[in-house]
């Protein structure tokens, strides 16, 4: 942005001397987006959305990727909230990106982790299976405790990074 400023001098005499000053105004401040927590879910529950909160003096346009694929393409933006919905998705670890940008053509992003996990099978195990003594039946032993335990410890290393970056 660009101001024209015309400055006229008078002395007593009546002289004048003019000079024409342009100030321009770069804006070079990012938009500011909360960072929401990672979420995790059961596969087939719904309700889950991601809401990043957004503000800029002068807001521009955004995008959504998944995975590094665009699902919510270049859309224009205003200062509140931009609410994603992420039911549907199947078993696994998702990362989504908001890229915000300005009119001005700053940019910033923010990622949130996606983590859906598989309904855990409660059904009594065959009648003829009779753990042995050397097995352990914890929890442990299931598919889904296993991915819990890998999505914690994605969270982890990235609640570290975000620390160490601040």
């Amino acid at each position: 942005m660009a101001y024209t400023y015309n400055i006229n001098v008078y002395d007593s005499y009546g002289r004048v001397t003019s000079d024409i000053v342009v100030v321009y105004v770069v804006d070079n401040t990012v938009a500011t987006v909360n960072n929401p927590s990672d979420i995790f879910y059961l596969v087939g529950t719904t309700g889950n959305e991601i809401i990043w909160d957004v503000s800029d003096l002068s807001p521009g346009v955004y995008n959504i990727t998944r995975d590094g694929s665009v699902v919510v393409t270049t859309t224009t933006w205003t200062n509140g909230s931009i609410i994603v919905n992420i039911d549907g998705l199947n078993v696994g670890i998702y990362n989504f990106t908001i890229h915000l940008y300005d009119l001005y053509g700053n940019m910033v992003t923010d990622a949130v982790i996606i983590g859906i996990t598989a309904v855990p099978d409660t059904s009594d195990p065959p009648s003829d299976t009779t753990p042995t003594d050397n097995e352990d039946e914890s929890f442990l032993n299931y598919p889904s405790s296993a991915l819990l335990g890998l999505l914690l410890a994605i969270t982890l290393i990235r609640k570290k990074n975000r620390v160490s970056n601040a």
